[in-house]
């Protein structure tokens, strides 16, 4: 666990909507995916990634992840379902 005070109500709330499914800010995705906001806000700019009204799915993501990872491990890859996010923005058209 941390050593900042103002960061341990940061982080559990964090780990608590990541549990729960749901969507959680940027930030708080940067901190329990471990990349720096930086970092992050670059990676939520990338085509696919499954953002919706600025929020983040803990398991969209992982499935974002997988698939973009199984396209470059090659043709050899397992079939995984689209993230739910995508899926609730298609239907809001």
């Amino acid at each position: 666990m941390t050593k900042d005070k103002r960061l341990d109500g940061f982080l559990e709330l964090a780990r608590q909507k990541r549990q729960d499914g749901s969507g959680m800010h940027v930030k708080e995705w940067c901190v329990l995916a471990d990349y720096g906001y930086d970092q992050g806000l670059a990676i939520t700019r990338m085509e696919g990634f499954p953002i919706f009204n600025g929020r983040i799915v803990w398991e969209d993501w992982v499935k974002w992840r997988q698939i973009k990872l199984q396209l470059a491990a090659g043709p050899r890859s397992q079939t995984v379902s689209a993230p739910r996010s995508a899926l609730a923005s298609k239907s809001g058209e």
